[in-house]
């Protein structure tokens, strides 16, 4: 099985501390090959990752993403968390060999819990270039990036790709249009992006293959009323339950809790994420400080002192204002 991951320096740890995960989990499959789009990934990191796939018997090959890079900011692609390294994925296929059909793409604030082997047998319609979660947006938010109220939005943090279909779709050269045109000046850049120029052209993902901390946090029906989660654009009750149940990848997500690295987080995949830290080669790094702000820290404590009915309505009104925000400055 070929992986994707993506990230530069100062994110190369929690990459490595994903990919330890991944090979301790997936002894089951014969060959897992991989590759890591980055730039500038120090000597020291590298070394590390090389040392991880020595363990487990895998191989890591590190794809020099500068071309990539350089192109995203002669076109004033948005930044996310001040990196250009989420967009790397949307061009992997020029970087890695022809010969290579299907990649796993993983973010690196992940954790493989389970075997990987279901997507191997993955199906692929002749019109679908890659397979992703679906993800719960308000419809104002859809219709402020392009989309139609009843379209499906979908989640960027895991995607499967079929290349020889992405390749023959020209799907490089649709993203590069869009971004050309102006169309990457997104609140999350490479998954809005995604959603609105290849949304026909993507297919539903399991969730248990991105499994949002989100859900556990909120609780199934409290997660379904903030975020206007609908079975026709989303999953059914039993579907995230099943999730829940036997999830695969953890999607350590910051939302309302922190990532399991900050200070003073309440991520509820924060043990399972410290156990394969603990068992890497980056068991000594520290915790980073807490990236709440002040609109942030007024939800959690809402969330904690409101009974969940009344919290619902607070939880929409602040997320509808708060995309509303980034239209509008966007606009401007």
């Amino acid at each position: 099985m070929n992986i994707l991951y993506t990230c530069d320096d100062k994110f190369c740890a929690y990459t490595g501390i994903s990919i330890t995960s991944l090979f301790e989990n997936n002894k089951d499959l014969s060959e897992i090959n991989v590759f890591i789009a980055g730039q500038g990934i120090s000597e020291e990191n590298s070394l590390k990752l090389q040392k991880t796939a020595e363990k487990y018997g895998r191989k890591i090959i590190i794809l020099d993403a500068e071309k990539i890079d350089k192109f995203l900011v002669e076109n004033n692609a948005v930044s996310y968390h001040e990196s250009k390294a989420p967009y790397y994925r949307l061009f992997i296929d020029e970087l890695l060999p022809q010969s290579i059909e299907r990649i796993l793409y993983i973010d690196s604030d992940s954790v493989v819990t389970g075997s990987l082997s279901g997507l191997e047998s993955f199906i692929f319609e002749p019109d679908k270039v890659c397979a992703m979660k679906r993800d719960p947006v308000f419809a104002e938010y859809k219709i402020s990036i392009g989309l139609n109220e009843n379209d499906v939005y979908y989640h960027s943090g895991v995607m499967l790709f079929d290349l020889n279909n992405w390749r023959r779709l020209k799907c490089s050269d649709l993203l590069i249009k869009e971004i050309k045109e102006g169309r990457a000046r997104y609140r999350l850049p490479d998954q809005d992006l995604l959603s609105r120029a290849l949304n026909k052209n993507i297919q539903t993902l399991d969730l248990k293959y991105n499994f949002l901390t989100h859900i556990p946090y909120f609780g199934i029906d409290t997660y379904r009323a903030v975020s206007d989660a609908h079975d026709e654009t989303y999953y059914t009750v039993q579907q995230m339950q099943e999730a829940m149940d036997n999830p695969v990848i953890l999607h350590c997500v910051r939302g309302f809790v922190g990532t399991p690295w900050e200070k003073g987080n309440t991520n509820p995949f924060k043990e399972e994420w410290t156990k394969y830290k603990e068992m890497s080669l980056w068991v000594g790094i520290k915790e980073t400080p807490s990236r709440t702000d002040k609109h942030m820290a007024v939800q959690r404590l809402l969330i904690k002192i409101l009974p969940k009915k009344l919290y619902i309505p607070f939880h929409k009104i602040y997320s509808k204002r708060k995309h509303a925000g980034f239209v509008n400055e966007s606009k401007k």
